[in-house]
């Protein structure tokens, strides 16, 4: 499935919306779905992307309503690979959603940056007690991205594959602060305090 939003370009057999700037956007169905999922209204995400593409940047951050609650983390982000297509040009891009208490940010940004956004999100993460970051297909660059950011910032005790059945990739510090990937999934999950036996019958 592809995840892209064109403006002002008509394409056939995806969600069309006349934005409040006057501007037409064409939303594919996967990425229709995912907002939909995410309770954010399509016309406020083609003015994200216009604003992006204004703004001529590799970097766009906005703040929307909280997203829905989900079961298990209350603090979770979602990672979409996506394209934004305008003129004759078509961007290559992260959508990154955060939700915290109140309010969610929005932000989109070049994959040369990325580091930035795992920077931000692991330093939110960091002081709360877990964090649940999906995305619709296991990204491997976002993965080893997010991994090499956590390194960095925490330093590590320990880096490895834990598990008998189901293989889990796991970087803890000193004080057990931990970000685990159960190889091949859709989501990385960051835990304060980490214990590998109980984190592992929890969701399996």
């Amino acid at each position: 499935m592809l995840f892209e939003i064109s403006l002002d370009i008509i394409t056939p057999n995806n969600k069309r919306i006349l934005t409040e700037s006057g501007h037409i956007a064409s939303i594919s169905t996967a990425l229709t779905k995912e907002l939909e999922n995410l309770k954010i209204n399509p016309k406020t995400f083609a003015e994200i992307a216009l604003n992006f593409i204004e703004e001529n940047t590799k970097f766009f951050s906005t703040y929307i309503h909280s997203l829905p609650i989900k079961q298990g983390c209350r603090y979770y982000s979602r990672i979409i690979d996506f394209w934004i297509n305008y003129g004759s040009q078509s961007r290559h891009l992260f959508l990154l959603l955060i939700n915290y208490d109140e309010i969610s940010e929005v932000l989109i940004l070049d994959p040369q940056i990325f580091e930035m956004a795992t920077d931000k999100l692991l330093n939110y993460a960091s002081s709360k007690d877990c964090m649940e970051v999906s995305m619709p297909y296991p990204y491997k660059f976002v993965v080893f991205e997010t991994f090499n950011t956590f390194k960095k910032k925490f330093g590590i005790e320990f880096e490895g594959i834990i598990g008998n059945n189901e293989k889990y990739l796991v970087a803890m510090d000193k004080t057990s602060k931990a970000l685990i990937w159960k190889i091949e999934s859709t989501k990385l999950d960051y835990l304060k305090n980490f214990q590998s036996d109980k984190y592992i019958y929890q969701i399996s």
